[in-house]
């Protein structure tokens, strides 16, 4: 009888675990979305160079899943930019260094079209599935020399 309730408490820890990773998303969305929309492309893609080393907080992929989920929850267009600015962001302060990936390619039309995707460690975590449609042109590290 108690082997059943350490699960169900686990369970759901782990349902609003997610939930406030969500929001932290959303919440993140709206100045990814701002930055995007009034500050020009070094500034939005220079963030900050140096991401502080702590431990603890959520894997990587678990935060990507959750801002995959805050994107449909929002009232406006989260666009791959965004949600990369978004992703790296909650990376960030969890100590995570990330790379983001600017890409371009050719539209049916032959106008170009410009991709963004983020990575981990080599792990693309965001923007992924049509990253292999882009060139890659430029990268952007968070993670200062050493």
């Amino acid at each position: 009888m108690t082997s059943s309730a350490p699960p169900l408490r686990s369970s759901r820890a782990r349902g609003i675990a997610n939930r406030l990773l969500v929001l932290e998303a959303i919440v993140n969305l709206l100045p990814a979305a701002l930055a995007v929309r009034f500050l020009s492309f070094a500034r939005v893609v220079e963030g900050r160079r140096r991401v502080r080393r702590r431990r603890g907080g959520a894997e990587p992929r678990r935060l990507a899943r959750m801002v995959e989920i805050a994107r449909a929850k929002v009232p406006w267009r989260a666009k791959c930019f965004e949600s990369a600015l978004c992703l790296r962001a909650m990376l960030r302060r969890r100590g995570i260094p990330s790379t983001l990936h600017y890409g371009i390619g050719a539209a049916n039309d032959g106008a170009l079209n410009a991709h963004v995707w983020l990575s981990v460690g080599g792990e693309v975590l965001i923007g992924g599935e049509n990253a292999a449609q882009f060139a890659c042109v430029a990268t952007f590290s968070n993670e200062a020399a050493d």
